[in-house]
């Protein structure tokens, strides 16, 4: 697997949105997620010959305000989940309170555009990162998050938001990473045979798998950003199935074309086959003279209708 995957290489730009959340650390972060986390006010820093006696003026409604609560529609909410009072709160990597918030606003309008369109969520907490090197004689090193838990931000009055755990998603090991471990030989522990709601376990199997690896090292960095890992679930699937479609006709035929060594006549024929054969064997008809009324565009149909067709 490519290594500009951000499952295997995290890295963003000062001004992405995703943003680590530095306290109140790994646990204190999960046990938070089932009522709810605030986000801390970040105080913006001033220069020395601007500091005065007063204390620095808090916003009239706080990101870490809780009152008049107005929920946004998501999975999580529509389950009914974190309807208790948020106890804890977050401080994030980001410098001011504007930053703060706009990149808070654009991580959930992203989550919330893709699960519209795709029905995907990728809005997720990176709990726990291996920085690794794929050779011992290799000078740069990668950071990748070990544990995918779903998330969601909803926004309550204000510029304030609450960070939940999506219940209509499990949290997972990376399935990248999984797959870029077992390619290094690395004995990782395997999706069947973990309780994935536990993560304190899925990191200490983590951390016993590369005890040995010299300059591999497992923290307890907490990330909150996207990562979609729908291509890595189908490319497993492939890789454990491989004996299975290596050993169809049909795909060997696909894939080689003559080098298959398949005669044409042993695949077995399919309905269009069939009815391309019939249809070449009758005589051709003159197209007809009748004017036929064209389909409607799909886009012209209701959003349902659309999506079935």
């Amino acid at each position: 697997m490519s290594l500009r995957n951000r499952l295997l290489n995290y890295q963003r730009r000062s001004s992405s949105a995703g943003m680590d959340l530095v306290e109140p650390g790994l646990a204190g972060v999960l046990e938070g997620l089932s009522q709810g986390c605030t986000f801390s006010v970040v105080r913006d820093e001033k220069p020395d010959d601007e500091i005065t006696g007063s204390a620095p003026a808090i916003a009239a409604n706080p990101a870490g305000s809780i009152s008049g609560a107005r929920g946004i529609d998501t999975p999580a909410s529509r389950a009914g989940v974190g309807g208790g009072r948020p106890g804890v709160q977050l401080k994030s990597s980001k410098t001011t309170q504007v930053e703060q918030v706009r990149h808070l606003r654009r991580l959930a309008l992203v989550a919330r555009e893709k699960f519209n369109d795709y029905g995907l969520w990728v809005l997720h907490l990176g709990v726990g990162f291996l920085d690794w090197t794929p050779a011992t004689s290799a000078e740069k090193s990668f950071s990748s998050p070990l544990v995918i838990v779903p998330v969601v931000l909803e926004r309550r009055r204000g510029d304030s938001y609450v960070l939940k755990i999506n219940t209509d998603e499990e949290p997972s090991l990376n399935p990248a990473l999984a797959i870029k471990m077992g390619e290094l030989g690395i004995e990782w522990p395997r999706g069947d045979q973990v309780d994935h709601r536990d993560i304190p376990e899925l990191l200490a199997r983590v951390r016993h798998a590369v005890a040995g690896v010299r300059g591999w090292k497992v923290t307890n960095r907490v990330v909150l950003d996207t990562f979609n890992s729908s291509k890595e679930v189908m490319y497993r699937d492939l890789l454990d199935n491989a004996d299975r479609v290596q050993a169809s006709a049909l795909v060997r035929a696909i894939g080689l074309g003559a080098d298959s060594g398949i005669a044409s006549g042993t695949l077995p024929s399919t309905p269009s086959t069939r009815t391309a054969s019939t249809r070449s064997s009758r005589p051709r008809r003159p197209p007809s003279c009748s004017t036929r009324t064209p389909p409607n565009d799909s886009a012209s149909l209701p959003r349902s209708k659309a999506a079935a067709s």
